[in-house]
């Protein structure tokens, strides 16, 4: 029943707000195009840079792009699909970005590279397919009992590792992340060690006072987390993680920002959204992992 629920919502979402078709099959028409710009970036500037146009649409319109995109015979799918899935600031579009990549690997296509903790990382076994490559066919209804078995298959598989335990590691990285939006600000001053200088010398409820403040005065969005992870082992009990986000902020010159706000890595001028890539040092104490300080 829930699936059905689900379901029945979702095509509600689509009747409210149809798919701007025109537009969707202008972006498709430019996808080997876009992949090799993302495959020639060297940083989280210029891939953001390359997917502004996509990511700028509708949620509806990038969700019905990459359903389209799912069905493209070539890695340079998957290398956009992997773009969107890393830096998307929407989570069904982001899932939707998931689903695609799990059916082009269906079909043996990977993409050719993903951001992780060193930076951007190429795969050397895939085959760049090109435009002559590739069949003028027509693509499979998304209605059609086939498409919609796989993605049930597919929302299994989210389920699936969600479920899973998560690294004690990187979670209060991801508490002090989360904070920046909906969640706790009182767990992210507790995820810092008492003597990081990210508490400013603080007592809790100024510190959440400040935050929140600012927050509302800098008129701030939804953050997106695309990325959090071990970068460096150094000692058993203490370890260097990176994270990639991104905060939309409507008023940049808002006065007492966080310490744990970094430079933005780039902005996008229309959303006002600030991608940052940023490093923090956790340690154990007490079988608790805290966070001490951040570098940009």
């Amino acid at each position: 029943m829930a699936d059905d629920k689900d379901t029945q919502q979702s095509n509600n979402q689509q009747e409210a707000n149809p798919v701007n078709v025109n537009s969707v099959e202008q972006h498709l028409a430019q996808y080997h195009q876009l992949a090799l710009a993302l495959r020639a970036s060297s940083d989280i500037e210029q891939i953001a840079l390359a997917l502004e146009p996509l990511i700028n649409l509708a949620d509806v319109d990038q969700i019905a792009y990459l359903k389209a995109l799912g069905q493209e015979d070539s890695s340079d799918a998957a290398d956009v699909a992997q773009g969107i899935y890393n830096i998307a600031p929407d989570k069904d579009v982001r899932q939707e970005a998931r689903r695609t990549l799990v059916r082009l690997e269906t079909q043996d296509i990977y993409p050719q590279w993903d951001i992780a903790a060193e930076g951007l990382i190429s795969s050397s076994t895939v085959t760049e397919s090109t435009l002559e490559d590739l069949p003028d066919r027509k693509r499979p209804d998304p209605t059609d009992d086939t498409t919609q078995t796989i993605d049930s298959l597919l929302q299994d598989l989210e389920d699936f590792f969600e479920s899973l335990p998560s690294n004690p590691t990187i979670e209060s990285v991801a508490a002090l992340l989360e904070s920046f939006g909906e969640g706790d600000p009182d767990e992210a001053y507790n995820t810092l060690s008492p003597d990081s200088p990210l508490r400013e010398e603080l007592d809790a409820e100024t510190w959440i006072k400040q935050r929140t403040d600012w927050l509302e005065a800098a008129q701030a969005g939804p953050v997106n987390i695309s990325y959090v992870g071990v970068k460096e082992q150094l000692t058993p009990d203490r370890v260097i993680v990176e994270a990639t986000w991104s905060l939309p902020i409507g008023n940049p010159t808002a006065e007492h920002p966080p310490k744990d706000l970094p430079t933005a890595s780039c902005v996008f001028k229309d959303t006002g959204r600030h991608w940052y890539w940023t490093s923090y040092t956790v340690v154990e104490d007490d079988d608790e992992w805290h966070v001490t300080d951040m570098t940009d």
